[in-house]
Order: structure tokens, then C-alpha cells, then sequence
């Protein structure tokens, strides 16, 4: 072994000497090695996860790309017909984003499952909430590691895309959402236009994890985060999800951004989650607006 040089970042990969990227051996979770034009050895420790243990044992290279599950899987007998399995992550899609539970992440024993269910308007101070619309029938369209539903709401899509130590969300709210929102403000369902937050409620269901946030062991039944983030953990303690507090910020300009704020509802295995920004700070920014919640494996955070 020649040498050991963290990579990552483009510049550095400048300092590399020539390799065969076809001879590339995964290491362990972060690194790779390489055999030099020389014939000599070079160990390439990433930033991110690059490799994953596999059922026997072996050290894998991660495929983030979704492809069509086959009646073998077995997530194939709940409805699931795309998924990714070869990584940190078993995640898994329907073809409809109406269906029951179109969206799980699986890890070892443990599993978390969501379903979009509507967009609208929720005062933080009552807890009152106003449904605007409920989720619309929409057929995924998948393009490698990525998988897109358009129009789940009015001129409103959600894509997902697979990275090797999450899953990304995004819901994108196009230039026509942003009228509708404002020709149905609050105050048209008795809700303060200062006060209230437009917020999209998603289902969800767990199985073998406990919820709670910034690093609370206990689990929490109905909770706010407003700072921080929302964590999964298992009966010891040990975190292996976690939903960060991202932003909405505009399309066009992600300088433009404004927090997001969750609200669980709910105790046991299955919650309401609502997320979601003030009406007052939408109404300023440029549309299209992408609001960011994203699934994280723990496995890069090292919060155990």
C-alpha cells in the first residue's frame, strides 16, 4: 500500500496517482482500494460511505440506483415495485403516490414507512389544521437513483432521490401553487394569515424504533421541532434515522431560503407528521420554492 490520501473534495483528487478505477476493492465503509499504473497499492478513504456489508459478510460497493423489484423481494408482496437494496439503506417506492404507504426505508430489523396525505394550513398556536387538498393520484417516473411524482398536489411534486447515507426528499411548489395558496389564504378558513404555516401531513408507521429529537433517548409522543432534528432510535438508545431541519428556499436562488418546522403527532408506531414554513415568508419569496425534509442514516453522524 503506497499511500493513504482522503479524498472527497475536487482539488484533492489532483493528488491521486494514476489508477485503475475498474480495479477499485472496497475496504471498509468509507474506502476503496486501488491498484496503481505501477503496480503498486492506493487506499482512497471517502467523506461519504462508498461500501456496505452484505448478508455474508463482504465488503460491497453501494448501487444507488432504484430498480424494479421482482416477486423474490420481499417488498414485492406489499405493493412495493421499485427499491434499492444493495447499500447502508433498503428503500423502497409504489407506483402511485396515493397508494397506501408509497414510501419505506428498511435497515437490518428496523423500518419506517410514509404516506403523503395533504397539504394545508396548521396554527402552531391552536393546533388547528385546515386541509387545503388531500394527496392526488400520481405514477412515479424514475430516472436512476431518482423517483418523481408530479402534480401530487395541485403544480406540486415530490421527488426522491438515493444517495449512499440518505434519502432525499423534496417537495417543489411551482409557480401556479403559489397562486392558489393566495387566492385560499387562511383567513378563508377562519386561520390568521400572520400566524398560520403551510404545511404538508404525511402518515407515517414504524416498526422496532422509538421517536424523539436532539438526542432525547426517551420516546416522545406529541412534540414540535423548531430546532434540531427528529430522530429514530432503537430500544437502547442507538440512533439510526434522523430528519434533519432543512429549509424552503427558492428554486432559482437557494440563498432565499426559510427554515422548516416539524409536528408529530401521535405516540406508538404510527404519527401524523407535519412540516411546513410560515405563509408569510412564502409569500415573499419567488417561486418555484423546494421544501427540503430528507431521511439520514445515522451511520455518517456517528450519534450513537
Amino acid at each position: 500500500m503506497r499511500v493513504i490520501i482522503f479524498s472527497g473534495i475536487l482539488f484533492l483528487l489532483l493528488l491521486l496517482p494514476t489508477v485503475d478505477a475498474q480495479d477499485g476493492i472496497p475496504y471498509d465503509e468509507y474506502a476503496t482500494q486501488y491498484l496503481d499504473s505501477d503496480g503498486g497499492g492506493t487506499l482512497i478513504i471517502h467523506l461519504m460511505p462508498e461500501n456496505f456489508l452484505d448478508s455474508s459478510g463482504e465488503w460491497r460497493k453501494i448501487n444507488n440506483s432504484l430498480r424494479l423489484l421482482s416477486p423474490s423481494d420481499s417488498a414485492y408482496q406489499y405493493g412495493y415495485r421499485y427499491g434499492a437494496t444493495d447499500g447502508l439503506l433498503d428503500v423502497y417506492a409504489k407506483t402511485n403516490i396515493a397508494a397506501s404507504y408509497p414510501f419505506a426505508v428498511n435497515m437490518s430489523d428496523y423500518a419506517v414507512q410514509y404516506a403523503p396525505a395533504s397539504v394545508g394550513y396548521l396554527d402552531y398556536g391552536t393546533k388547528e389544521y385546515k386541509v387545503l387538498q388531500e394527496v392526488q393520484p400520481s405514477i412515479a417516473k424514475v430516472q436512476g437513483n431518482k423517483i418523481t411524482f408530479v402534480d401530487a398536489w395541485y403544480d406540486m411534486n415530490i421527488t426522491r432521490t438515493l444517495d449512499s447515507w440518505r434519502w432525499k426528499e423534496e417537495i417543489i411548489m411551482g409557480t401556479l401553487a403559489k397562486t392558489w395558496m393566495q387566492n385560499n389564504p387562511p383567513s378563508d378558513f377562519g386561520l390568521s394569515n400572520s400566524d398560520s404555516y403551510l404545511v404538508f401531513r404525511f402518515n407515517m408507521r414504524v416498526s422496532n424504533l422509538k421517536m424523539g429529537k436532539n438526542g432525547n433517548n426517551n420516546e416522545l409522543s406529541s412534540f414540535e421541532v423548531d430546532q434540531g432534528r427528529m430522530e429514530f432510535r432503537d430500544a437502547l438508545g442507538n440512533m439510526k434515522w434522523f430528519l434533519p431541519l432543512e429549509d424552503a428556499y427558492e428554486l432559482n436562488n437557494v440563498s432565499s431560503k426559510v427554515p422548516i418546522k416539524f409536528r408529530i403527532v401521535g405516540a406508538g408506531s404510527t404519527r401524523d407528521l407535519y412540516f411546513g414554513v410560515k405563509v408569510s415568508d412564502l409569500n415573499t419569496m419567488s417561486f418555484p420554492v423546494v421544501l427540503d425534509p430528507t431521511d439520514t442514516s445515522a451511520t455518517i453522524n456517528g450519534d450513537t
